[in-house]
C-alpha cells in the first residue's frame, strides 16, 4: 500500500512537472523585437530630420528592460562627447561579454541582446555614413531583418515545445502504467521494491528516463541557441 502511494506521488509530481516545462517554454519579451522596434524608431527619427546620435537619445527613455538600460548608457555617453562610433561599437563588446549562463536562464533571468544583432545594427549607421545617404531605409532594413529573424524564432519555439511536452509526457507514462499496475495487483509492487532484481530495474529505468529528459532539454536549448 506504501508503495502505491508513493508510485501516486510520482506520478502527480511528474505531471506538474511536465506543465511546468511546458509553461517555461513560452517566449518572453525578446530582445530582438525590442532592437527590431528601436531600429524602426531611429528611422522615424533621422526621417524627422534628427542625426543618429540625436535619434538614439531621444528614442532612449522609450524602452524598458535590458535594452532600455542599455540605450540609456548608450545616450549618456553620447552626451558626455563620446563619438557614435565609439559608443557603438562598445555596445556590441557589452553584449558581446552580457551572456547568461543556463542557471539563470533556468530562473527567468531576462536575456540581454544578441551581439550580432546589435552590430547589424551598428553596421546600418556604418555603411550609411561612408555612403552619405540611405540611413533611415537602413534602419528600415534592420527592423524588417530582425522581425524575419523574430518570427523563425517563434516557429522554432513552438516546434521545440512540443518536442518537450511529448518527452515530459512519455516519460511519466512508466510511473503511471507502474501506478495502475500496483492498484491491480499490489504483488506486482512488492516484486518491484522488495527484491534485488526489482530495485535494479527500476533503478535502471529511472536512470533511462532522467537521461531522457536530459538529452530533450539539451536538445531544445541548442536549437534554441
Amino acid at each position: 500500500m506504501t508503495a502505491a502511494v508513493a508510485l501516486g506521488v510520482c506520478c502527480v509530481v511528474s505531471v506538474v512537472v511536465a506543465v511546468r516545462r511546458a509553461r517555461s517554454h513560452r517566449p518572453r519579451r525578446d530582445p530582438r523585437r525590442v532592437l527590431s522596434s528601436l531600429a524602426t524608431a531611429l528611422a522615424r527619427g533621422v526621417r524627422a530630420g534628427m542625426t543618429p546620435a540625436e535619434s538614439l537619445s531621444s528614442v532612449a527613455p522609450r524602452f524598458e528592460g535590458v535594452v532600455g538600460e542599455q540605450l540609456r548608457s548608450l545616450a549618456g555617453r553620447l552626451s558626455r562627447g563620446v563619438s557614435l562610433d565609439t559608443a557603438l561599437h562598445q555596445w556590441v563588446q557589452q553584449c558581446a561579454g552580457a551572456e547568461i549562463g543556463p542557471l539563470a536562464r533556468l530562473r527567468g533571468a531576462p536575456r540581454p541582446p544578441d551581439a550580432l544583432d546589435v552590430e547589424l545594427l551598428v553596421n546600418a549607421v556604418g555603411f550609411s555614413e561612408r555612403m552619405g545617404t540611405g540611413l533611415a531605409e537602413a534602419f528600415e532594413g534592420v527592423a524588417a531583418s530582425l522581425l524575419d529573424r523574430c518570427e523563425l524564432d517563434d516557429e522554432l519555439r513552438a516546434l521545440t515545445s512540443q518536442a518537450g511536452a511529448s518527452v515530459a509526457v512519455l516519460c511519466s507514462l512508466p510511473v503511471l502504467g507502474a501506478f495502475v499496475v500496483g492498484a491491480l495487483s499490489p504483488e506486482s509492487l512488492r516484486a518491484m521494491f522488495a527484491t534485488p532484481t526489482g530495485l535494479v530495474c527500476m533503478a535502471v529505468a529511472c536512470g533511462l528516463d532522467l537521461a531522457a529528459v536530459g538529452t530533450s532539454r539539451r536538445l531544445i536549448s541548442v536549437v534554441l541557441r
